[in-house]
């Protein structure tokens, strides 16, 4: 359980940094980069908990909301980093789940 605990720290502290970047209005290219860390912190996070249900005692419900965070990551991801005119997220929003821009 020790493992679950540093990565989902991990995955904390990638997205504190995402926020933090979000909040001052950075380039677009910089909070993909953010949001790429993030998600890839995420992922290994999610693959850690859905290997070790058994082993490590983590509820099949927690897997399976690890699962829909990462989605919706993804999919915020996607925008961000898509090319196109538009410009740098105006902000993001949320606490320790995913990441939205307003």
């Amino acid at each position: 359980m020790a493992e679950f605990t540093k990565l989902r720290e991990e995955v904390q502290k990638m997205g504190l940094a995402a926020k933090a970047a979000g909040q001052r209005k950075v380039a677009r290219e910089e909070m993909c980069k953010h949001i790429a860390v993030y998600s890839a912190a995420e992922l290994k996070w999610v693959e850690y908990a859905e290997a070790n249900v058994m082993s490590c005692g983590i509820s099949v419900q927690i897997v399976n909301q690890l699962k829909e965070v990462h989605g919706h990551t993804e999919q915020t991801k996607e925008k961000i980093c898509a090319p196109g005119p538009s410009g740098g997220p105006s902000g993001i929003k949320g606490g320790s789940g995913p990441l939205f821009i307003d």
